[in-house]
């Protein structure tokens, strides 16, 4: 695989990597969670949307923030509402459940984090960090890499430089 950013860092190759293995962040929390209809793109609990949808936007028990996503060289998803005309619109909507969020506001907080996580998964903002070391082979003078560490499954590029830089500074 290519790297997408690559850096000498105290003597240690940080080489970072695009990760497609990662899993969907539907998997991480059932109090706050995502149901989405994007027909030919991605759907996400889709019965458990339409059902939404059709009652109004409610469901008992829930905090319920509708999500709007524009579809346009990626896929873009908001609480805002329609960005345009034509490649925008209802795509479903984020529920948090109000026994664990009493207010509002701190449920749309969590809904946001995980609304912003769903977007960089969508659009493959998803990364792996390889350190590595190099030796110089004496006689030959070929030089192999050696991986000290690797770590994967981390969401945006500068968190994943700066996840790196840190093992990198546990290391040394």
């Amino acid at each position: 695989m290519n790297p997408v950013h690559e850096e000498i860092y105290k003597n240690h190759i940080i080489r970072i990597e695009a990760d497609g293995d990662t899993e969907s962040p539907e998997h991480w929390d059932d109090d706050c969670y995502l149901c989405l209809n994007l027909p030919r793109h991605v759907t996400i609990r889709e019965k458990e949307c339409d059902e939404i949808i059709e009652n109004g936007g409610k469901k008992p028990g829930f905090w319920v923030f509708k999500v709007y996503g524009y579809i346009h060289s990626g896929i873009s998803l908001n609480f805002g509402g329609p960005r345009d005309a034509w490649d925008s619109g209802l795509a479903g909507v984020m529920v948090a459940n109000k026994s664990e969020f009493k207010s509002r506001d701190h449920a749309k907080k969590q809904a946001k984090f995980q609304l912003d996580s769903w977007n960089q998964w969508l659009n493959g903002d998803v990364y792996q960090f390889v350190i590595l070391t190099t030796e110089r082979c004496a006689h030959c003078n070929h030089v192999a890499e050696s991986v000290l560490e690797s770590c994967g499954g981390i969401y945006g590029l500068e968190d994943t430089v700066r996840a790196a830089k840190e093992q990198v500074d546990s290391l040394v």
